[in-house]
């Protein structure tokens, strides 16, 4: 798991019976007091014994690059015939976004993926009811070292643990993301090299001042952009909850389909393709995504949904632009 906190040691030694792994008898990385008044293990002595005897253990990666519980690990693994499964699990208590500038707020909050105790309770008592658990692929580490034979051990260490935190970071979407300033995207948007080059061809076909053509560009980059506002996400997801029960029998959902979905939003960008049928469908698929702690997915509209104030919702709905022509 990421993030060293007790809300997420409890967690982990609440859900491990439950799901058939028997009680947590160590974690890695948990320095706290309460996991000795726990009774879970966190030398490195009973952290072996616990994984030697298929206890189920719990390692926290932490913002510190340890790779003492990995190199562990695999020399446990070198040792017996057992296997020896990793399984990275993300648990969001939080579904605020990371920026790419500090602000005040991270006095009291932390990173978040570093959270700090102040944020733990917060996010506990503000989204309790919506925390999201995600597991990522196993990882056998007998396979795992046999495939990487010819790396040393704290290479193979090393790639165990970016391997996991990489997979952690990827399993769901919206809080790990982080969130770049309108400004800043537009900017890096206007230097791209393709879109200069573009402005140069045009400018010369047509025979206008570049300048003028960058300003044309310029004001369709401004249409196409959007201003996406979690807060908004947070507001209008009771209102379409409310709104579709009214107006439906019920929302039907694949949930093995959707699992596939969320494993390939892991792994690379997907396309989402509604029906149409209404210009509800997209509303539905954002809010359901949204309800299984999954990003909204950037909407690709036409312009004639750019009216007000509908056009100015939207563009806080959706993570990176939506309207255009």
């Amino acid at each position: 798991m990421r993030s060293p906190g007790l809300l997420e040691l409890l967690f982990a030694r609440w859900i491990a019976p439950r799901l058939g792994l028997g009680p947590l008898r160590a974690a890695a990385g948990y320095r706290g007091f309460a996991a000795k008044l726990l009774g879970i293990r966190r030398s490195t002595r009973g952290f072996a014994a616990s994984v030697s005897a298929g206890g189920a253990t719990v390692v926290f990666l932490g913002r510190e690059r340890n790779l003492a519980p990995f190199m562990q690990l695999l020399a446990l693994r070198a040792d017996q015939e057992r296997p020896i499964f990793l399984v990275p699990a993300l648990l969001t208590w939080s579904r605020r976004a990371p920026r790419l500038e500090g602000s005040v707020w991270d006095l009291l909050y932390g990173a978040p993926d570093a959270p700090t105790p102040f944020a733990h309770v917060v996010g506990f008592l503000r989204n309790h009811r919506r925390a999201t658990f995600d597991v990522g692929e196993a990882v056998e580490a007998g396979l795992f070292a046999a495939g990487h034979a010819t790396v040393s051990s704290t290479g193979q260490a090393a790639r165990l643990r970016d391997g996991s935190t990489s997979t952690s970071r990827t399993s769901s979407a919206p809080p790990s993301a982080p969130r770049s300033g309108a400004v800043r995207v537009r900017n890096k948007v206007l230097r791209d090299r393709s879109l200069q080059a573009a402005v140069d061809r045009i400018a010369a076909e047509t025979g206008r001042p570049r300048w003028k053509v960058m300003v044309e560009a310029e004001k369709d980059l401004e249409e196409l952009a959007s201003r996406y506002s979690p807060s908004l996400i947070e507001v209008a997801r009771p209102i379409l909850k409310w709104a579709f029960g009214r107006l439906y029998q019920g929302v039907e959902v694949d949930e093995e389909g959707l699992a596939r979905v969320r494993r390939a939003a892991a792994q690379a960008p997907i396309v989402l393709c509604p029906s149409h049928k209404s210009y509800v469908d997209f509303l539905v698929l954002s809010w359901l995504l949204v309800e299984r702690g999954m990003t909204p997915p950037h909407i690709a509209a036409g312009i004639n949904l750019s009216f007000w104030p509908f056009g100015s919702i939207a563009r806080r709905g959706a993570p990176s632009s939506s309207g255009g022509r």
